[in-house]
């Protein structure tokens, strides 16, 4: 039996060595290879076959719904027919994670975990992995049967004195960004790992929840304190380096990313990361101590990062919303408050009314 489970090693076993082939496979999920051999011992002359095996998992085909219930955190499991295992994280574990759902991701593969073997033995293996995290925990798990690979102890060298994850970003097919207490962590996949994150960047920050990633430039940030953006300038770094200012052709300064008088609201990628185009973003901002917004334009490359930087009026409900996402090619930014979800259409035409650059998609019972 020949698995590709681990996607840069092979591994063989034999199962049997008699004619009649009657074994009960007992398989983690994944692609595997059934070799039947047949050898004349006298002339070592051989003729074999191989047929492809897949073992499937009960969450082999669905969707992971990360939930909250009373401050704890679980999974729900609903199969294409619309059948629903409730709580599947908690009745595997026996726990819910502490805290409000906050996000949910998923890596098909790459992810490094040890295993212990039944020898006792310990080798590294690249999974397939579930990020689970709440506001106040987290858990790394098996993606094929919602084991836990990892607690919020286990996933850092160093343990952070708080316990707030903010966000988590998967980057490519290794990398990993987490925003932990207002401090970044990154890890970089192309490196010798065990799926722990290091210590977080050095210097005095405070970072908002949002970020938006490079596959080159690594990710960038909101830091609170100076009221800037900034970005780690790829991933196998230990600090987090200012966006360069723009001088206009008239002479004048446009918006500078440093030292802004506003504070972030949210920030929201809106496409997928690439190593070689720029990482697109809308950065949603309210001027401090006033009811007056910043909409800001992202384009992050490592250059001045404001395509466009305008003022809203407090009569946009976009920026009062509760939850927001973007769009990978409409110019827009998709918000709900409450059981309504509205569109804000991002223009930089000012004579338009409230009514035309934002409508209401779908009000939900």
């Amino acid at each position: 039996l020949n698995s590709s489970y681990d996607s840069y090693r092979n591994t063989r076993d034999t199962v049997a060595l008699t004619r009649d082939l009657e074994v009960a496979f007992d398989c983690e999920a994944g692609n595997y290879t059934l070799i039947y051999e047949i050898r004349d011992k006298r002339t070592d002359l051989y003729v074999n076959k191989k047929i492809n095996l897949e073992f499937a998992s009960d969450f082999a085909h669905g969707w992971y719904v990360v939930k909250d219930v009373n401050g704890e955190t679980d999974i729900d499991f609903v199969y294409p027919d619309s059948t629903v295992r409730d709580n599947a994280f908690s009745r595997i574990n026996r726990r819910k994670l502490k805290g409000e759902a906050l996000k949910i991701e998923y890596q098909a593969s790459g992810y490094r975990q040890e295993i212990t073997n039944p020898d006792g033995t310990v080798t590294t293996k690249q999974v397939a992995a579930l990020f689970v995290f709440s506001k106040e925990d987290l858990g790394i798990l098996n993606a094929t049967d919602l084991t836990v690979y990892k607690n919020y102890d286990d996933f850092f060298y160093d343990i952070p004195q708080k316990r707030t994850p903010q966000n988590f970003m998967k980057v490519g097919t290794r990398d990993l960004a987490l925003i932990n207490g207002g401090q970044l962590y990154l890890l970089y996949g192309m490196a010798k790992n065990v799926g722990k994150m290091s210590l977080p960047m050095v210097g005095d920050y405070d970072l908002a929840d949002g970020m938006v990633a490079h596959r080159n430039k690594g990710m960038m940030v909101f830091d609170q304190k100076s009221r800037s953006f900034l970005y780690s300038n790829g991933f196998n770094t230990t600090s987090l380096v200012k966006f360069p200012d723009k001088k206009l052709q008239d002479g004048s300064w446009a918006v500078s990313a440093n030292g802004l008088d506003a504070d972030l609201i949210t920030l929201q990628p809106r496409n997928t990361p690439s190593l070689t185009q720029p990482s697109l973003a809308y950065a949603l901002m309210q001027k401090r101590n006033r009811e007056e917004y910043y909409l800001a334009d992202i384009r992050f490359d490592g250059g001045y990062p404001f395509t466009s930087f305008d003022t809203l009026s407090n009569s946009y409900q976009v920026a009062k919303a509760d939850v927001f996402a973007t769009h990978q090619v409409a110019s827009c930014i998709y918000f709900a408050s409450g059981s309504t979800l509205k569109a804000h259409i991002v223009s930089r035409d000012n004579s338009l009314p409230v009514s035309v650059r934002e409508k209401e998609l779908k009000s939900f019972p």
